[in-house]
C-alpha cells in the first residue's frame, strides 16, 4: 500500500465524519457521543487522535503492525473480555478494605474531623462541630463549634488540645481539601522567580 494511504472500514469512515464535525465545532462532544454510541470521554480521545494523525488516528495500529489485522478497539476489547483477559466494570472485584488496628496508647493518634449540621435545631445558624477523638480509647478529647470547617478553626482547636493534653504522636484527618493543597498556587503564596 502506498505511504500516506489508510484503509478504513465504512463504520470508521462514518465515525471519522462525526469526529471531524466535533473538531470543527459543528457538533458537541455530547452530541457526537449520542450519535456514535460512545461516552463523551471516548469522543474526546477520538478527537485528539484525529487532530494528531488524521484519519489514521481512528485505525487500531498495534494489531496492524504486529499481525497485519485491522479491527476496531471495541472488537479487540470484546474478544479480550470473552477470553478472560479483560474484565468489565461489572466483573471487577472490589478489594475489601482492611481495617486499621487501633493504637495502643492514649494520645498516640488523634483523629480530627468536622461535622456540619444544624446543631442548634434552628435556634442559631448552622455550624460545624470540630471533633478530636483519641484513636486508642475512642475518647472525645476536644470539641469546638465553628462557622465552617476551616484551617484557622482547626488551628485554634489544635492549640486548645495541645495546651490541655500536650502534643500527640500524630493527627489523622480525612482527605478533606483544607488539609491538602489540590494544586500548585492555591495557597496564595508566590514562588520566587514568578
Amino acid at each position: 500500500m502506498p505511504e500516506g494511504l489508510v484503509t478504513i472500514s465504512s463504520k470508521e469512515l462514518d465515525r471519522l465524519d462525526v469526529v471531524r464535525r466535533v473538531v470543527e465545532r459543528r457538533l458537541t462532544q455530547a452530541q457526537a457521543a449520542g450519535i456514535l454510541g460512545l461516552s463523551p470521554r471516548q469522543v474526546r480521545r477520538l478527537c485528539v487522535a484525529v487532530e494528531a494523525d488524521g484519519a489514521s488516528g481512528l485505525v487500531s495500529k498495534k494489531p496492524v503492525e504486529k499481525h497485519g489485522i485491522r479491527l476496531s478497539g471495541e472488537t479487540l476489547r470484546r474478544w479480550m473480555v470473552e477470553s478472560g483477559i479483560w474484565a468489565t466494570k461489572d466483573q471487577r472485584v472490589r478489594q475489601p478494605h482492611q481495617p486499621r488496628q487501633r493504637r495502643d496508647c492514649l494520645g498516640e493518634l488523634i483523629q480530627i474531623d468536622g461535622s456540619p449540621h444544624d446543631w442548634f435545631e434552628g435556634r442559631a445558624p448552622e455550624c460545624t462541630l470540630l471533633v478530636y477523638v483519641d484513636d486508642a480509647t475512642g475518647r472525645l478529647m476536644e470539641l469546638r463549634f465553628a462557622r465552617s470547617e476551616s484551617a484557622f478553626d482547626y488551628f485554634a482547636a489544635t492549640e486548645a488540645y495541645v495546651r490541655r493534653y500536650g502534643k500527640p504522636v500524630a493527627f489523622y484527618s480525612d482527605k478533606y481539601s483544607i488539609f491538602r493543597v489540590p494544586q500548585e498556587g492555591t495557597t496564595g503564596r508566590y514562588r520566587s522567580g514568578q
